[in-house]
């Protein structure tokens, strides 16, 4: 189901983008994006890939399918949290965490568009603090029918019955997850 991947481990605090604002100064307003931290993140992050994709010849992938796997770790001193899952206790939604290492890797070639990520897992966990930073994988996938997606060309090849049903899940299927967060229908 997948292709080549890029493993990538970026060391350093993670920021999140933040969202653009509008500065006035001396008459003259102009937006903002990204200020201050996330400026030394995002070129972290970019010297990271660079350098990640001199050493493996990594080819961009220009269009298709991509698939994501971050995993932010934050720095703590308290061991009892270390591995654990963190929350945005005062900022650092996971999408905006996302939406900057995307940016880089748009920008440094990885990828060609951030439109072409089809799938995603974002992890943020709490480290000592010599650990932190992001790793990351890209990885191309192929346009095969994912197992699970089964049921939808099953309905389009006249296979459903026209009696209504609970849908709960995309194909009719309950909402139970394994314990992690994921739905049945997706294992």
């Amino acid at each position: 189901m997948t292709g080549p991947s890029l493993a990538i481990d970026v060391a350093g605090m993670p920021r999140p983008q933040p969202r653009a604002r509008t500065v006035t100064r001396g008459g003259k307003t102009r937006t903002i994006s990204t200020t201050g931290p996330a400026v030394r993140w995002k070129s972290i992050v970019s010297a990271t890939v660079s350098a990640a994709i001199r050493e493996t010849g990594w080819a961009c992938i220009e269009s298709g399918p991509v698939s994501l796997g971050l995993v932010f770790r934050f720095p703590t001193k308290d061991p009892e949290r270390w591995g654990r899952p963190r929350s945005a206790v005062r900022n650092g939604d996971f999408d905006n965490m996302a939406k900057l290492v995307t940016d880089a890797l748009v920008t440094c070639r990885v990828m060609g568009d951030d439109g072409q990520v089809a799938n995603a897992v974002v992890w943020q966990v709490w480290v000592p603090g010599e650990d932190a930073g992001c790793s990351i994988t890209v990885e191309r996938l192929n346009d095969a029918v994912l197992p699970w997606a089964s049921c939808w060309r099953a309905r389009g090849q006249g296979a459903a019955s026209g009696v209504a049903q609970k849908e709960t899940g995309p194909c009719g299927a309950g909402d139970e997850d394994d314990g992690l967060g994921v739905p049945s229908w997706l294992g």
